[in-house]
């Protein structure tokens, strides 16, 4: 994080996806990555209850168990007080277990991050670069 961290006060709006699956009434909702100060910041279009981000490897089928790491769980547990914007590995929130460090994404993976709000769901794909800023990541279209 201490290239993040070199970009104090830099705010870099990444990627905006309302992504995700719909099914069971929940419905996609927008969703944000940016930096700030060296922190990555998750935003969704109403407070975030849940959090989870793992590392997709899209060189590997979907049904390999290795094709997806978990990287970050965590959950809002102050009720009206949740916001909309959390850091990675936010202190405010109920982590399970430890986030993992965030490092330059390897070629064919992505980040991926979901966030889970009262009434539907959103999910961000992002990259790392070697120099520690952000990109979109777009499987199938050639940033793998």
């Amino acid at each position: 994080m201490t290239a993040w961290r070199a970009r104090a006060g830099a705010l870099l709006t990444v990627i905006a996806i309302a992504s995700c699956s719909t099914g069971g009434g929940v419905r996609p909702l927008r969703i944000a990555v940016m930096e700030s100060g060296g922190d990555v910041i998750l935003s969704l279009e109403e407070p975030v209850r849940a959090v989870v981000c793992v590392v997709r490897d899209y060189r590997r089928a979907p049904s390999d168990p290795a094709a997806v790491r978990p990287i970050w769980t965590a959950r809002c547990t102050a009720g009206t007080d949740c916001r909309t914007a959390v850091r990675y590995d936010d202190a405010s929130l109920e982590p399970s277990g430890r986030a993992e460090r965030l490092q330059p994404s390897e070629p064919g993976t992505c980040y991926e991050c979901e966030l889970t709000g009262d009434h539907g769901r959103g999910l961000t794909r992002f990259r790392v670069t070697d120099r520690g800023g952000f990109e979109s990541c777009r499987p199938g279209t050639g940033t793998l």
